[in-house]
């Protein structure tokens, strides 16, 4: 797979629940979402588990804004819109009770793409935007 279907296929699988990468990455896979621990591979799940315990519809309503790519990578802009319907644990341990807001997210991913397999994720999503949105 070239970069852009690997990351639509990452999203495919984070929307239906199942977030296991394993068959898509390299064994040295991280995750690294900005303001939180890194993740390895076998992780990934329990992180997306957690995005979706306070947004339970995230990733479904998820639009391209723009994407940039080369044979070694890709870098994509997105916007979610999300409901806030479970607690919410910041990246500071603060823990934001269910609203039923409407949020909207931005977030830049940036997969580096090692042999058409994922090698790393990076994740850039808007905290700021979206914890001024639940406030």
């Amino acid at each position: 797979m070239n970069a852009l279907e690997l990351h639509q296929e990452v999203w495919r699988r984070n929307t239906e629940g199942a977030a296991d990468y394993s068959d898509l990455t390299v064994p040295e896979f991280n995750l690294d979402i900005a303001g939180f621990p890194p993740v390895p591979v076998d992780g990934v799940p329990e992180v997306v588990a957690a995005w979706r315990a306070p947004f339970s519809d995230f990733g479904r309503d998820r639009r391209i804004l723009r994407s940039l790519a080369d044979a070694n990578g890709i870098a994509v802009e997105h916007q979610m819109l999300m409901t806030h319907t479970g607690d919410f644990t910041t990246p500071a341990g603060e823990v934001i009770p269910a609203t039923g807001r409407k949020v909207t997210v931005r977030s830049v991913d940036v997969l580096s793409v090692r042999d058409g397999k994922l090698a790393q994720w990076r994740a850039y999503p808007d905290l700021v935007g979206l914890l001024q949105q639940l406030q």
